[in-house]
């Protein structure tokens, strides 16, 4: 039977040559077994041998398999909306950098060191953002931000400048003794005087209250 298939093939022309050589590869013991493609469905587990699958298209199914790229970028969208719901573009918020085992930084997020951020996708394309972790800012809220002022240090060295004048009334002083009877005159008199006190402090004193060293960060896109 499967010599008649090929001569009858053969005599249809040299266009059926294909359809023949498709048939001789998928034949086994007489049978077209098919190519292995197409809608199949598996009897069993299909061993790759440590070979990847490649060029899957992209998941339509719940069922469909998907590529480690349709897997990472879908991440990237589901962590960007969780960052938007929880910090806005603009904000700055405080990251333990390096702390034991934290992961790198997520993108759409970038360390306020004063750099000018290159990247087209964000607004703020172009700009510097503000340097909060090389001058060791605090934050200070307020009805617009941008604003800068304080300082780390206050001079405490002063010095205190004291006069005046001391005075007593005049007046009669009576003295008995055996029936005698003394007095005295007390004469008004003034003294004045004037002084000057150093404190002995020094003109840098700190005002640091205790503090934790975090690493501000700002979400740019």
């Amino acid at each position: 039977m499967q010599n008649k298939n090929i001569l009858i093939i053969l005599g249809l022309g040299v266009g059926s040559l294909f359809l023949w050589n498709y048939l001789k590869k998928n034949q086994v013991n007489g049978e077209v077994v098919g190519d292995n493609l197409g809608d199949h469905t598996a009897t069993q587990d299909l061993n790759m041998d440590g070979f990847p699958i490649v060029n899957v298209a992209e998941p339509f199914s719940l069922s469909d398999a998907a590529t480690k790229n349709y897997i990472d970028n879908t991440i990237e969208e589901i962590l960007v909306a969780i960052n938007g719901a929880i910090v806005p573009i603009g904000g700055v918020t405080a990251w333990l950098k390096s702390f034991e085992n934290t992961p790198p930084l997520p993108s759409g997020f970038v360390e306020c060191n004063g750099q000018t951020l290159y990247d087209s996708d964000s607004v703020y394309d172009g700009q510097a953002i503000p340097n909060l972790n090389g001058n060791n800012n605090f934050l200070r809220g307020n009805l617009i931000s941008g604003g800068t002022g304080g300082s780390d240090t206050i001079d405490l060295a002063h010095a205190h400048a004291v006069s005046g004048t001391t005075g007593a009334e005049g007046g009669i002083a009576r003295l008995l003794d055996l029936g005698y009877e003394y007095y005295f005159t007390q004469r008004f008199h003034q003294h004045t005087f004037s002084t000057t006190s150093d404190s002995s402090l020094s003109p840098s004193q700190s005002t640091l209250p205790p503090y934790y060293d975090i690493v501000w960060i700002m979400r740019i896109k």
